[in-house]
């Protein structure tokens, strides 16, 4: 599945699975995969986001950097507080506030990425869809452009994104008529424009994600404890080791959680997450009634002898 995928070609495992239902969306397993990466229970996309995160926020704040995530508290002080009161009364799906993945900064003065005070970052993910208005097909040549990547063409819209959300927020919250600036647009544009990291299907990633990895490999081989921790020698040998080594990491783990996503839907092909349970409640334990609380933690990856047994999501209805 990790190969086909960072190919873009058939997945051999899954060609006796083509054309079966995926959950009850009306979508279809197909031979490369890709309806499986939009299958959405599970919440598994969230996962995939959550783990680049985590690795982008840990090599940053191994740097040197200081690193913020989920940062919540960057533009609260900002917003009056009846508009804020207001906004806490709702869910956070309805009150569409900004809250920056994550924030950084403390880059040494000499650096291309060196800006005063917070610097926002934003990171998006993107699964393989090959339909006409997805992301992968609208990096066309168009009016003499060059041709775009999709991650590139996602990365271009998340700072437009943050602008028409601050704006909606001042109108709903703080009484701010369209055409003015609000309270939490004013927030916004003090600080310097976010910074977009999108990451695709195929392991690839936008032109944003090799920037930072440029700065950060020039922000560690500047220090000498990080040159010792690569076993390098010169700042120019250092830049080289640790831009590859981060390249290497972030790109790998992107394919290998696209490859997860898929994975993961495969417990809804002909069947349900419940049905798949089930299935396996059904199916006794191969060693015996005492051993029923360790026998189904077993599963594949692990190679316990329960593994692979009473898959319902393969099988077909009971």
């Amino acid at each position: 599945m990790v190969a086909a995928t960072y190919l873009g070609v058939e997945v051999p495992t899954i060609r006796p699975l083509v054309g079966r239902r995926i959950g009850g969306k009306g979508k279809y397993v197909d031979p490369w995969g890709v309806e499986l990466g939009l299958h959405k229970d599970g919440n598994c996309w969230t996962w995939r986001h959550d783990v680049l995160k985590g690795i982008v926020a840990a090599d940053v704040a191994a740097a040197g950097l200081d690193c913020l995530m989920e940062v919540i508290s960057l533009f609260a002080p900002h917003i009056p507080p009846t508009a804020y009161t207001a906004a806490r009364q709702l869910r956070p799906s309805q009150r569409r506030g900004l809250v920056p993945d994550g924030a950084l900064r403390g880059w040494s003065p000499g650096s291309p990425e060196a800006c005063p005070g917070w610097q926002m970052f934003e990171l998006k993910t993107l699964n393989v869809n090959l339909n006409a208005g997805g992301l992968y097909q609208t990096g066309r040549l168009a009016s003499g452009e060059d041709l775009r990547r999709g991650a590139d063409v996602r990365e271009a819209r998340v700072p437009p994104e943050y602008r028409r959300k601050a704006d909606a927020f001042d109108r709903q919250f703080c009484g701010t008529l369209r055409g003015d600036t609000g309270p939490l647009r004013r927030a916004l544009d003090g600080f310097p424009e976010v910074r977009p990291l999108a990451f695709g299907g195929y392991g690839e990633c936008s032109g944003g994600v090799r920037r930072l990895i440029k700065a950060l490999a020039l922000e560690s081989a500047t220090r000498r404890q990080r040159r010792e921790d690569f076993n390098c020698l010169s700042v120019k040998q250092a830049l080289g080791v640790v831009a590859w080594w981060m390249t290497r990491r972030w790109g790998r783990m992107a394919v290998l959680t696209a490859a997860q996503v898929k994975e993961h839907a495969l417990i809804h092909v002909a069947g349900s997450e419940q049905a798949f349970r089930d299935a396996r409640a059904r199916v006794p334990p191969p060693d015996g009634a005492a051993d029923a609380f360790w026998a189904h933690r077993r599963t594949a990856r692990d190679g316990g002898s329960y593994a692979g047994r009473g898959f319902g999501g393969f099988g077909s209805r009971a």
